[in-house]
């Protein structure tokens, strides 16, 4: 079971797998922020941050970055054990790096499939105006 939690800074696969708590549970959470921020017998404090924290999730662009980071943290995160092998040849470990530069190259040419992931992600297709 995939659960959000503070994120250690210093770790790929934490990253990685913060994000993908984000992406696997996206709904219940933010239908769990709903219910909380609606509860009157949550303190002011408790629905305030809940409603802050739905209104973020329930933006355009934070679904297409966190649709984004998912696939970019996954396969560096691979990439990450395949290098910590210790029987790991040096030919093995530029091919791991050079596949995984290209991957990262090549998802410039997907926005508008991550858009699609923000659009299911968030319920919206509405960018945030700025004024």
């Amino acid at each position: 079971m995939h659960v959000p939690k503070r994120v250690s800074t210093t770790r790929w696969s934490c990253q990685s797998d913060a994000v993908k708590a984000l992406i696997v549970g996206n709904h219940p959470i933010r239908n769990t922020l709903q219910n909380i921020l609606e509860n009157e017998n949550e303190t002011p404090k408790a629905r305030s941050e809940a409603n802050g924290l739905h209104g973020k999730m329930c933006k355009l662009e934070t679904g297409i970055y966190a649709a984004f980071w998912h696939d970019i943290l996954a396969r560096s995160n691979a990439t990450s054990h395949i290098l910590q092998d210790p029987k790991l040849d040096l030919n093995t470990a530029i091919a791991a790096l050079k596949s995984l530069q290209c991957f990262v190259s090549e998802k410039r040419e997907h926005f508008r499939d991550y858009e699609e992931k923000g659009k299911e992600m968030s319920g919206t297709d509405e960018y945030v105006k700025h004024a």
